[in-house]
C-alpha cells in the first residue's frame, strides 16, 4: 500500500465514524420515540443514548447535555454524508458495491451477516464519496514542498552534536594540571580532581551538546571547534576570564541530513494531508450549515426529556 493510500485511510477514520445504528433500513422497538429527523430519516432516542446513560446520573445534567448533543451532532454529520454518498452513486457503482459487499459478506459468520453488510456499505459509499470529492480539490506544487522545506531545514538537516568533559583551574593550579596531562593522566581522571573547578564530581562532564553552541569566549569556541569529529582529542591550555581551561571530546555524533530531492515525496505526502484534513473540515461546517436536520438544540432537548422520564 503506497504511503498516500495509508494515509487516505487514516483521514477516513478520522473524518467519519460510520454509525452502525443508523441505516435506513434499521429495525427499533415500536416503543423507542423518534427525537427528530435528518435528511428525512428519523434518529430514534436508542440511536443516541448508550446504555451507560440510560442510568445515568440526572445531578450531572450539564455533563449529560454535553454528551448527547457531541452524540447527536456526530448522528447528524455521519448521515448527512451518507446521504449524499447514496445520491452521487451511478447505477453502475451501485452494482459494483453491492458485489463488493457480497463477497466480504460471504465470509462472515451468517448470526452477523446482515449488520456486517449493513456497516460495510456505508463505510464503503463513504469512502469513496470523500474521496471523489475532496480529493480532487487537493492541489500540492514544487513551491509548496520547497517552501516547507526552507521552513523545516533544521528538522531535516539537524546540526551534529557533541560530548565534551571540561576542566578550569586557576592560574595558581594551570601549571600542575598541564603537566599531570602531559605526563599521561587520563582527562576524566584530572577533572575528577581537586585542580578542577568545573563539576570535579561528573569528571567535568558538560553533557550532550549541539555544535551550534557557543561558549562566551571567542578563544574557547576556537579551540572547541578544531576539535572537530575526533572523540579523545583535547584542546591545549586556553587561558581566558582569568582561569584556565582544557576540553576533551568525548563523543561526537553527526545525524544524516536529508535533501530536498530525498524528503521531497514526504512532504508531499504531509502537505496532502493538512489539506485534506482542512478540507474535510470544510466540508463539515457546509453540511451542517445547509443539511435537512431538525435543529441540535430540540433534539438535544427531547432526549434529555425522555431520559429524565426514564430515570424517575
Amino acid at each position: 500500500m503506497t504511503t498516500y493510500r495509508c494515509f487516505f485511510a487514516l483521514v477516513v477514520m478520522l473524518s467519519i465514524h460510520v454509525d452502525r445504528a443508523h441505516a435506513n433500513d434499521v429495525v427499533v422497538a415500536s416503543d423507542d420515540p423518534i427525537v427528530g429527523h435528518v435528511a428525512d430519516q428519523p434518529v430514534h432516542f436508542s440511536q443516541i443514548i448508550e446504555s451507560h446513560l440510560k442510568t445515568a446520573d440526572p445531578n450531572h445534567h450539564d455533563q449529560l447535555r454535553q454528551i448527547v448533543r457531541a452524540r447527536i451532532q456526530q448522528i447528524v454529520l455521519d448521515r448527512l454524508i451518507l446521504a449524499e454518498a447514496e445520491a452521487s452513486l451511478t447505477d453502475e457503482e451501485r452494482e459494483a458495491v453491492s458485489e463488493l459487499v457480497a463477497k466480504r459478506v460471504a465470509q462472515i459468520d451468517p448470526a452477523d451477516r446482515e449488520a456486517f453488510a449493513r456497516d460495510f456499505r456505508q463505510q464503503v459509499i463513504a469512502r469513496k464519496h470523500l474521496r471523489d470529492t475532496l480529493t480532487p480539490q487537493i492541489h500540492i506544487t514544487d513551491a509548496d514542498i520547497e517552501r516547507d522545506y526552507q521552513k523545516r531545514r533544521a528538522e531535516f538537516n539537524p546540526p551534529a552534536r557533541r560530548t565534551l568533559r571540561r576542566i578550569q583551574a586557576l592560574p595558581s593550579d594551570a601549571d600542575t594540571v598541564e603537566k599531570k596531562l602531559a605526563e599521561g593522566a587520563s582527562f576524566k581522571e584530572v577533572a575528577s580532581g581537586s585542580l578542577n573547578q568545573y563539576r570535579p564530581s561528573k569528571a567535568g562532564l558538560m553533557g550532550d551538546l549541539s555544535v551550534d553552541a557557543s561558549f562566551a569566549d571567542a578563544a574557547i569556541n576556537e579551540a572547541v571547534a578544531a576539535l572537530g569529529d575526533r572523540p579523545g582529542a583535547v584542546t591545549p591550555r586556553i587561558d581566558a576570564d582569568g582561569s584556565s581551561h582544557w576540553f576533551y571530546l568525548e563523543a561526537y555524533n553527526a545525524p544524516p541530513s536529508r535533501s530536498l530531492d530525498q524528503v521531497r515525496s514526504e512532504i508531499s505526502d504531509m502537505l496532502r494531508q493538512k489539506q485534506y484534513l482542512s478540507l474535510s473540515q470544510t466540508m463539515r461546517r457546509n453540511l451542517m450549515d445547509g443539511g435537512n436536520y431538525t435543529p441540535l438544540d430540540i433534539m438535544v432537548e427531547n432526549t434529555l426529556t425522555l431520559l429524565d422520564r426514564r430515570t424517575d
